[in-house]
């Protein structure tokens, strides 16, 4: 199987449904094509289906280590950028502990999640937070 890049193409992996169809239609609007994941299963189907441009992955999910998750995506040669929304104490240090450069620190605004999601897919943002509350 072929795994494609899409330019345009983002996952977002939260296991709330409200905060996931919030982001869908934000990104939506903004000509991005997004698809949620609730779970690590289908996350990673999803991701082999079709690499997205750049992953918004909570921290925090029932079912989900973050950890095991980055380190999955590691072992698979996935090389997308990853964004760790959490609304932890320290979520610089949480992120590099992932072994990831990118954060949005929750609660955070719409206009700072889109302004992140661009830089991203357009190469402009390498390492450190991203955005936040």
């Amino acid at each position: 199987m072929t795994v494609e890049l899409k330019l345009k193409s983002i996952l977002v992996v939260d296991d709330e449904p409200d905060i996931c169809e919030v982001l869908e239609m934000a990104l939506a609007r903004e000509g991005y094509g997004v698809r949620a994941a609730q779970d690590r299963d289908t996350a990673l189907r999803l991701i082999a289906e079709e690499l997205p441009a750049l992953i918004l992955l909570d921290y925090r999910m029932p079912g989900l280590d973050a950890e095991n998750f980055v380190a999955q995506l590691k072992l698979n040669g996935i090389a997308a950028p990853v964004v760790l929304m959490t609304a932890g104490k320290d979520p610089g240090q949480t992120a590099r502990q992932l072994g990831l450069g990118l954060y949005l620190s929750k609660p955070f605004e719409l206009d700072v999640l889109l302004e992140t999601v661009r830089k991203c897919t357009e190469g402009e943002i390498e390492e450190g937070k991203v955005g936040g509350g």
